[in-house]
């Protein structure tokens, strides 16, 4: 089956064909998307039609706001709830949202390089549509989850001393996720912005920046996070005075 990718007009009918594709597809939807970005990068005349305009990437955010980050935030009513999601290898429930989760990631990394490499106009544009909002928030809400994973016992460093290894899952619930989105941060936040600075100054920001902060540290489960996280905060430490 061909994936014909084309802006008809029709809510989600871009995002959407993406999506249904991933399951099998995978990262190969990332090479073919960025193509035709990038040619259509070099075309500004009719830039209603372009895949990516303002539109649709307003869709996509508002859809993994609804569809990914909604769905784990609710996990924390009861916190039993995200016990009982991982409470074993895989469940059905959890497959979905990592289904997702994949889609994000692949997002994330069309944009890093779009906002590294191409036009200056994209990296704003993701600034204005909230991508660094629903990116920050969502890992926000990860490592929440994984502090109540490590908290009960489901999943945590293992224990080289310990004979029997008690943890229900043997590997990080987000191995390489959260470093696919700080190198979106990262390349958001290269240029001076005032709206970055004011959503970092803000109660909200301020947490999350604390989050980045905490993932300093070498993570063996994540490659690269500590590298993306000093590069944010060098970044954001080089144009603005107040953070």
């Amino acid at each position: 089956m061909t994936l014909t990718l084309e802006n008809t007009g029709e809510d989600s009918s871009l995002f959407l064909k993406l999506f249904d594709h991933l399951g099998e597809k995978k990262y190969s939807v990332l090479a073919f998307y960025r193509r035709i970005v990038e040619e259509q990068l070099e075309n500004k005349e009719n830039s209603e039609t372009k895949l990516l305009n303002a539109a649709t990437l307003t869709e996509m955010v508002n859809y993994f706001r609804v569809e990914l980050l909604d769905p784990f935030n609710e996990m924390y009513s009861p916190e039993e709830r995200i016990i009982e999601v991982y409470r074993e290898e895989k469940t059905e429930e959890r497959e979905v949202l990592v289904g997702k989760l994949d889609f994000m990631i692949v997002f994330c990394d069309i944009y890093t390089q779009l906002a590294t490499f191409a036009a200056e106009e994209y990296k704003y544009m993701l600034t204005d549509v909230g991508a660094m909002q629903v990116t920050l928030d969502l890992l926000f809400t990860l490592n929440q989850i994984c502090q109540v994973l490590e908290r009960r016992g489901v999943y945590g460093p293992h224990d080289i001393k310990t004979k029997v290894d008690t943890r229900i899952l043997k590997s990080h619930p987000f191995a390489g996720y959260n470093s696919k989105m700080v190198a979106l941060v990262m390349s958001i936040t290269y240029r001076s912005s005032p709206e970055v600075e004011d959503y970092f100054m803000s109660p909200e920001g301020k947490l999350r920046l604390g989050t980045i902060l905490s993932y300093t540290k070498l993570d063996v489960d994540n490659p690269t996070l500590r590298e993306w996280c000093i590069m944010t905060i060098r970044n954001l430490c080089s144009w603005s005075k107040a953070i």
